[in-house]
């Protein structure tokens, strides 16, 4: 079979799960053949070698009963890194590269900035802090170890495992650390009740662990808000990723606990996807 051929099969088979067919099979081309897209152009009337059919057929298979490709292929491109990605892990999200770039903002003028990366799951945030801003101080918690397995695994690939220190940690319960100059998040914050009206790739396969935040979607931020006091600097940033329609409801719960500055940025969709706020000022009024 010529890879033309098999590259309108693999479409033809995807458009029945996926929007992103056309990118889809081509990715799946390229990663079982080992080419480039540049090869995959100049030679799509050369024939495909049978066993590499085979494989990229299989990979369809899983495809098509919702398996996200990204645990299929076992990689997710992320900040313009490479992670290691498994049902351990939430697979990153493209909106998530704003976060990390808006803490690399953050942080640029600090000199030897200390961050914490609260759930840090497959690492991406924490790894591209200290890939991207090598001076920084980097800790990355989770409650799951095999999310920190990977998460470590990760650090090995993209040469920064020697400077994050990973902590399985319930939130801050075993984080001994204090006094950072940030401390960011991306917990938990889909509604338990949303479950049925998910798309089934996430539903049916990425962790729920990293998924739901209770009733409403709020409970880790409940709690994160609160504790992150007692180890942010004074003037320290809480920072977090939440839903589309959270950022009020999170804005007001930062208030309500005496950060200052509360505000929020938006997602490249225009979604206010991101809220912070900066720990007060101890302010010596009896002094």
């Amino acid at each position: 079979m010529k890879l033309r051929e098999l590259q309108l099969r693999l479409e033809k088979v995807l458009g029945k799960v996926t929007d992103s067919w056309a990118f889809e099979a081509k990715t799946i081309l390229l990663h079982v053949l080992e080419i480039t897209p540049v090869d995959l152009i100049m030679d799509k009337e050369k024939e495909a070698p049978d066993e590499k059919v085979e494989m990229a057929e299989a990979i369809a298979v899983r495809r098509i009963a919702n398996e996200p490709l990204q645990y299929i292929l076992g990689t997710q491109a992320f900040m313009g890194l490479d992670f290691s990605v498994d049902d351990s892990v939430l697979i990153p999200r493209p909106e998530t590269e704003v976060l990390v770039e808006w803490v690399l903002d953050r942080i640029k003028p600090i000199k030897n900035p200390k961050v914490l990366d609260i759930g840090t799951g497959s690492g991406a945030i924490a790894i591209s802090i200290a890939r991207l801003n090598t001076w920084t101080d980097v800790y990355a918690s989770d409650i799951s170890s095999s999310a920190l397995e990977k998460a470590k695994q990760n650090a090995v690939f993209n040469h920064v495992s020697g400077k994050i220190r990973f902590i399985e940690s319930n939130l801050f319960v075993d984080v001994t650390e204090k006094d950072f100059d940030l401390i960011v998040s991306n917990p938990p914050y889909i509604p338990a009740v949303e479950i049925n009206g998910m798309q089934k790739e996430v539903a049916l396969y990425e962790p729920h662990l990293a998924l739901f935040g209770g009733e409403d979607g709020l409970d880790f931020y409940k709690r994160i808000i609160p504790e992150a006091l007692s180890f942010l600097k004074d003037g320290g940033i809480l920072v977090f990723e939440a839903g589309h329609d959270q950022a009020e409801a999170i804005e007001a719960m930062l208030v309500g606990a005496g950060y200052e500055d509360v505000n929020h940025f938006s997602d490249l969709c225009g979604v206010p996807r991101f809220i912070y706020g900066k720990k007060a000022l101890w302010r010596h009024e009896n002094v």
